[in-house]
């Protein structure tokens, strides 16, 4: 054998080997199994949705929103280095004339929510108040926290929707906020920003954000701040719905010594802006703690404000305005049945709250924890000697939507029951009824 030829049989000497035709057989790239993919098909659904409702409160109310733009004329000044305005406006009679200048007493909070608002007008020059626009943003940011807090339990899309859908279009909130005046625009921002802090505190930890929609809130009510004790509580319990990990024996002591940053972080923006609050009111009036409400022309004389503007005389007023007065009138010719203009029962506007009594829960300590923010919330507001002039029900009662409904979602998951869906149904009705009386008929606020 010569060195380096192939050893080759001696039966095939002479032969050729058949050519194989060689087929080049390109790989399939490779699949990447733990990359999840962009789910774009619930991201546009979600989008067309938020669209949908922002659509709906944009035009729920055909008329002007614009005239009661207390907040917003006196961001128009802030933007201009002045606290107050030169001149007052007939309409405008909660404004407080001191010292030639025309002062609002709603709180900072609420007029730096209309900054933006007032610089986006000033820059296409124009000085009217975009209540439609706000009150569209107000109902997609509500929407959009809704459906991401109601993740936080397993349910079934349905049940979800079921109770995001009640949230926007069966209680109180649409027909008050078509309204779209500054009391309104108040209480919207103030659902806005519990939800908002709800969110970044029961669905994912972020306390500054937490702490941002949190100042969002009791900037526009002031009363939203006794629920700060209860925020933080929320941020710093071991809660395993949210995916905390560690060890769930730690008392709850110790996790607040531990967790000293996070109740730092969620005080950053309640801190400033209750400084800036308290600077606003004494450059104003001289006093940090003078909001000026007392300072309103003839406020004093009017007869539910007698005893003061916080009495205990009040106390049963507003209990009675909430959950007794009749909310509806019966009429001999259409519309029939009527809502009444000034206020009614929350019960009879939205019977879904019966379930509230109804037992079943997930999360008791987070159920113990929204009864105290509302009866917090009801300290601050049943005292008040006034129940607040047109309106739907008893729209005091706004600020403690976040946890009334929390609390229902709380309730076991399941299928939806038939009587669940009856009064779901009724209350979206009365609702939606209520809105187009208010608005689209002479009988409402529009005629």
């Amino acid at each position: 054998m010569v060195l380096g030829t192939p050893n080759v049989d001696s039966g095939a000497a002479g032969k050729r080997a058949p050519r194989r035709e060689s087929r080049r057989v390109t790989a399939p790239p490779p699949s990447s199994p733990g990359k999840p993919r962009f789910p774009i098909l619930p991201v546009i659904g979600f989008a067309a949705f938020l669209l949908v409702v922002a659509f709906a409160f944009a035009l729920g109310n055909p008329h002007s929103q614009a005239y009661y733009d207390y907040t917003f004329r006196i961001a128009r000044a802030l933007l201009g280095g002045e606290l107050g305005i030169h001149e007052g406006v007939s309409w405008l009679n909660e404004l407080v004339p001191l010292n030639g200048w025309f002062y609002s007493v709603f709180p900072f909070g609420s007029v730096i929510c209309q900054v933006p608002a007032a610089w986006w007008q000033s820059s296409r020059g124009s000085t009217e108040f975009p209540a439609r626009e706000t009150v569209a943003f107000l109902g997609a940011g509500i929407a959009l926290f809704a459906v991401v807090l109601a993740k936080r339990y397993n349910d079934s899309p349905v049940r979800r929707g079921f109770f995001v859908l009640w949230l926007l279009f069966g209680t109180w909130l649409l027909p008050n906020l078509l309204m779209g005046s500054a009391w309104q625009i108040a209480l919207g921002y103030s659902v806005l920003g519990q939800l908002g802090a709800l969110v970044f505190t029961l669905y994912s930890r972020r306390p500054l954000l937490a702490g941002f929609f949190f100042a969002v809130a009791f900037g526009n009510r002031t009363e939203v701040l006794l629920t700060a004790p209860l925020f933080l509580y929320l941020l710093l319990r071991y809660d395993t719905l949210r995916g905390d990990t560690g060890d769930p024996s730690v008392p709850f002591a110790t996790r607040l010594r531990q967790g000293w940053l996070v109740a730092a972080l969620f005080c950053v923006f309640p801190f400033l802006l209750g400084v800036s609050t308290l600077w606003y009111n004494a450059a104003r009036f001289g006093s940090p703690l003078d909001f000026g409400y007392t300072r309103i022309p003839g406020v004093l004389d009017e007869y539910w404000y007698k005893p003061g503007l916080y009495s205990w005389q009040a106390i049963l007023m507003n209990v009675r305005e909430m959950l007794f007065v009749p909310a509806w009138e019966a009429r001999t010719e259409f519309p029939y049945i009527v809502p009444n203009q000034m206020g009614g029962s929350i019960l009879s506007v939205c019977p879904f709250l019966l379930y509230l009594v109804r037992p079943g829960q997930r999360d008791a300590a987070l159920r113990r924890v929204c009864w105290l923010a509302i009866a917090l919330l009801l300290v601050a507001v049943l005292p008040h000697g006034n129940a607040g002039g047109l309106r739907f029900s008893y729209r005091y009662a706004l600020p403690m939507l976040p946890w009334i409904w929390l609390l229902l979602l709380d309730r076991r998951g399941g299928k939806i029951t038939v009587w669940e869906a009856m009064l779901w149904a009724v209350s979206v009705f009365f609702c939606l009824w209520s809105a187009y009386l208010y608005y689209w008929t002479p009988f409402g606020f529009g005629g």
